[in-house]
């Protein structure tokens, strides 16, 4: 089973800009669990970023990710290359704010565990939270929505 979670958050820097500030991997706002394993300086369609996750707090988890749609000033999305996920696609858009300038911000993840791991418990009690704790800590977003697909 997959699920989908989405949130939106406004910034006061124009797109361009804040497109830039996420294209940078020092700007990665990644949970307390996780560092960055290897990522280029610069991230560019078909670039690989290795993030090593732990879990439960003493089990390293080895993500593979790479770009695998990136339109300047306006989307990148990764995709799980390597992973305990069974899928998992993580994007960002950016586009102009209507009002006032600025930009809105909109970061959607895309995940399902395998059924080895669990199946619907798993999704519930690891899955769907962990979907939630990242989104809310990445950005200035208070809500996330999140649903099956």
């Amino acid at each position: 089973m997959t699920l989908l979670a989405s949130c939106s958050h406004r910034s006061a820097s124009p797109p361009n800009e804040t497109f830039l500030r996420l294209l940078d991997p020092a700007n990665f706002r990644l949970p307390l669990n996780a560092r960055i394993l290897s990522a280029p300086a610069r991230i560019t369609e078909g670039a690989e970023i290795w993030i090593e996750q732990r879990a439960l707090k003493i089990l390293p988890l080895a993500l593979g990710l790479t770009v695998a749609a990136l339109q300047p000033g306006r989307l990148i999305e990764w995709l799980m290359i390597h992973g305990p996920f069974s899928e998992l696609c993580f994007s960002i858009s950016v586009e102009e704010s209507g009002s006032g300038g600025g930009s809105l911000v909109q970061e959607t993840l895309r995940a399902a565990l395998p059924w080895h791991y669990g199946g619907e418990a798993a999704e519930h009690l690891v899955l769907r939270r962990g979907m939630r704790a990242f989104l809310l800590q990445r950005g200035e977003s208070e809500r996330v929505s999140i649903c099956k697909v």
